[in-house]
């Protein structure tokens, strides 16, 4: 994998079939704070008002042969980068590329919260920087302070 083979476009209405059938794959939702599946029209309307949140940026990243998983990046009192890898994509390595991609665009202290038996995403966040700063035995909790400088 070359590093142009993966770029991060903002997401839109057009991508809400996409991201609906991967927040509720089965392995996602065991992953995600709300473990049930979504209706289809419920993950609309949250797209929808996560696209028009200017404190929210969302992201699909795509490799040469198309979507390979999202990274969302919430700004407020403590910003939160959270990302999930597209089913067909995992174990490929995608996960922690899109993640610095991402992280090349933000700046400040960022935090990441995975389940503590979600091993994918806790390997990204540590590949990508971020230190464990709590664990409660369920969910970890990585923060990662990004400056002017870029990620590999």
């Amino acid at each position: 994998m070359a590093e142009s083979d993966l770029r991060l476009r903002l997401a839109t209405l057009d991508d809400a079939a996409m991201l609906h059938a991967w927040r509720n794959d089965r392995h996602t939702r065991e992953a995600s704070r709300t473990t049930d599946p979504i209706p289809f029209e419920q993950h609309r309307a949250w797209l929808e008002a996560c696209l028009a949140d200017p404190n929210r940026t969302l992201w699909i990243a795509e490799s040469t042969s198309g979507p390979v998983g999202t990274v969302r990046f919430d700004q407020g009192d403590q910003a939160e980068l959270s990302w999930t890898v597209a089913p067909t994509a995992r174990g490929q390595g995608w996960g922690t590329r899109m993640v610095a991609l991402a992280l090349n665009e933000v700046s400040g202290t960022v935090r990441a919260v995975a389940r503590g038996n979600n091993v994918g995403s806790c390997k990204i966040a540590m590949a990508n920087g971020f230190q464990v700063i709590d664990d409660d035995g369920e969910w970890v909790t990585f923060e990662r302070i990004v400056g002017e400088e870029k990620t590999p």
